[in-house]
């Protein structure tokens, strides 16, 4: 007799192969099979229940966001799948991995104008990078495998819409696979030498360098920070970026513009020349602001998309900045430097006095004061949208080992709960911390 496994939980048993451990989501008749099947399977995977499908989706996107790992959410069939949009859209903005999985009615009842039946495809089109409805139990297990190496190769989101009935199916057990072992990340080029020398001779000859970096250079900051010395370049971070650098570091100048500190936007003001790493900073426009622009990136629909560059370099920015590190000649200190340095050294005397005011009534600079007191080094930030993020980015002293996140691109409201959730979960030894106004606060709870 042929050995079978019901196709649900073949799926489930795909999300174990490629690491999934938790699965958020709200329980509903159109996605009982999805369930079932957790429930199988709920000695290797976890299901975590949510109060509303957006949560789940938001803990889902965050947790992408803290670890480079796929996050999983789910929705049954109408309002439930629907609900989940905005934690999708974060995902979307923010280019991290993420599928979706929308119960459906089932496929006895499906286009009969059923309960909670409509049209899905048009709201799930623009969300995502891959999109399929599940027409047969045998491909179901294959269904999930793909969507989860599209959301890994497109970073993005993928959707699955599953027809309650066919989850509970019988398929042969050994008729699916996945490509959980064979799928590769893919490594991206080296620059080449010529686009380097073209940057070292502008790096050499600037007299009032700024380093500009996003989160492509994230898990690189002490390399960053050594050719920031070497090259007497300050330092200024996207926001999204603000947990890449030391923020004692001499020469970090914060995050510029709109989410700011004021020694970076002293510094943009007065540069000549910008070195731009990994970023797609929204909120600066930096055309004929500066006499040279050098951007590294690896998408090269973002080269030259917000300033008109002098040299565009289409490669890992830490690689870059290793490979500059090691063939720059150091230069001396030079005036722009230290006006630099001492403006960092005043912004910091200034904001200290309004952390350790006493004497007035309790303000949010001392409770910045007090988390950055308590802050383990190690500690996680899940911070969310509004004046929390704006603030949280010029008093929070984020070090080596620190994470924080955010909505970032979407800039939803709601997500420092659920990222705080799912941050705990994927790191219960760590200390995490959920940074929300009000507001914020009061949509999620």
């Amino acid at each position: 007799m042929v050995e079978t496994i019901k196709a649900g939980v073949a799926a489930v048993k795909v999300f174990e192969n490629w690491g999934v451990k938790d699965i958020y989501g709200l329980p509903g008749g159109s996605i009982n099979s999805l369930m079932d099947a957790l429930l199988e399977e709920k000695e290797r995977i976890r299901f975590v229940q949510v109060r509303h499908e957006e949560v789940g989706a938001m803990a889902a996107s965050m947790h992408a966001k803290f670890t480079g790992h796929i996050g999983v959410a789910f929705g049954s069939a109408g309002p439930g799948g629907t609900h989940l949009m905005n934690g999708l859209y974060d995902a979307k903005e923010d280019h991290v991995p993420l599928l979706a999985i929308i119960g459906q009615f089932g496929t006895t009842g499906m286009n009969m104008d059923t309960f909670q039946e409509m049209n899905e495809d048009p709201i799930y089109a623009d969300v995502s990078v891959y999109h399929r409805v599940v027409m047969t139990a045998q491909s179901l297990p294959h269904i999930i495998d793909e969507a989860i190496r599209q959301a890994y190769s497109k970073k993005g989101v993928a959707v699955v819409q599953l027809p309650v009935d066919l989850g509970w199916q019988e398929i042969e057990k050994d008729s699916w696979f996945d490509a959980s072992q064979a799928y590769i990340q893919p490594e991206f080029a080296e620059p080449k030498q010529e686009a380097l020398d073209h940057a070292m001779q502008i790096l050499q000859k600037a007299e009032r360098p700024v380093i500009f970096s996003g989160i492509g250079m994230r898990g690189a900051g002490s390399e960053l920070m050594a050719l920031s010395r070497k090259i007497k370049a300050p330092i200024m971070v996207s926001a999204l970026a603000i947990d890449i650098v030391d923020d004692d570091f001499e020469a970090f100048l914060g995050s510029p513009t709109r989410v700011s500190r004021k020694p970076a936007n002293d510094a943009i003001a007065n540069a000549d020349t910008v070195l731009m790493l990994g970023t797609n900073q929204p909120f600066i426009d930096v055309t004929n602001m500066f006499e040279h622009v050098i951007q590294v990136d690896i998408d090269p629909a973002k080269l030259g998309k917000r300033q008109r560059t002098e040299l565009s370099i289409l490669a890992d920015a830490k690689k870059v900045v290793k490979t500059l590190s090691q063939q720059m000649k150091e230069k001396e200190e030079t005036p722009w430097w230290r006006a630099n340095v001492k403006n960092i050294v005043n912004w910091k005397n200034y904001t200290q006095a309004l952390e350790e005011d006493k004497e007035n009534p309790l303000n949010l600079y001392q409770v910045y004061h007090a988390i950055n007191k308590v802050a383990k080094n190690d500690a996680l930030f899940s911070t969310d949208v509004g004046d929390v993020t704006m603030t949280s980015v010029r008093h929070l002293h984020m070090g080596k080992g620190q994470l924080w996140r955010t909505s970032g691109l979407f800039a939803t409201m709601g997500v420092g709960l659920p990222g705080a959730i799912s941050a705990k979960l994927d790191f219960p030894e760590r200390q995490v911390w959920s940074l929300s106004g009000d507001g914020a606060f009061s949509m999620v709870m």
